[in-house]
């Protein structure tokens, strides 16, 4: 017992350490070096695409250049459904590049959020001054191709939860345009 322990305390204190234990280690190594290299070559790839590109794009013009709340303003209603169209690009890229389910749902969630809100006159277009949905969406991508562990982890803890806000939400965008159709119904006759 005490030269076991003293054999362990030994090899604390001087680093030493077994063929077995560095073989280990080395393939570890080794073997995050491959994961970051496919992730790299994954990465610039994802980078040279044009759904990428667009979503770079659209970020900076719908939240950066306030595109998304002058949209809604000049076109009420139809705006906010022209802009949501306008998120399609973000769910393919998580998920037809990306394939990642959790980012998709996320995102998604995000789009129909933004939508929602968007729909209620005039508070909505001045609220989209201040969510940035396409910006929040774009650096949630970014983190996933750039391997942010923190938003990786923060979007795979968030996915049940905002599928089911996405079934709830697709039923409130339901109901609220079925209510404008059944009111424009009424009022033209």
């Amino acid at each position: 017992m005490g030269f076991k322990s003293r054999r362990e305390r030994a090899r604390k204190e001087h680093e030493f350490t077994s063929k077995s234990e560095r073989d280990s280690m080395n393939e570890s190594i080794q073997n995050e070096r491959e994961r970051r290299e496919k992730k790299e070559k994954a990465k610039a790839v994802l980078e040279t695409q044009m759904s990428y590109k667009i979503v770079k794009l659209f970020s900076r013009l719908m939240d950066d250049w306030c595109l998304d709340p002058i949209i809604g303003l000049l076109l009420p209603e139809a705006g906010d459904t022209i802009t949501a169209v306008m998120s399609i690009p973000y769910l393919y890229v998580s998920a037809f590049k990306i394939k990642s389910y959790a980012l998709t749902v996320v995102i998604l969630k995000n789009i129909l959020l933004d939508y929602l809100i968007g729909l209620i006159p005039i508070a909505g277009d001045i609220l989209d001054f201040f969510i940035r949905s396409y910006n929040a969406n774009y650096k949630l991508i970014v983190g996933y191709v750039e391997d942010d562990k923190e938003t990786i982890r923060k979007v795979k803890k968030s996915a049940l939860l905002s599928t089911l806000a996405v079934v709830f939400l697709f039923a409130a965008a339901f109901l609220t345009l079925y209510a404008w159709y059944r009111l424009l119904a009424w009022i033209f006759g």
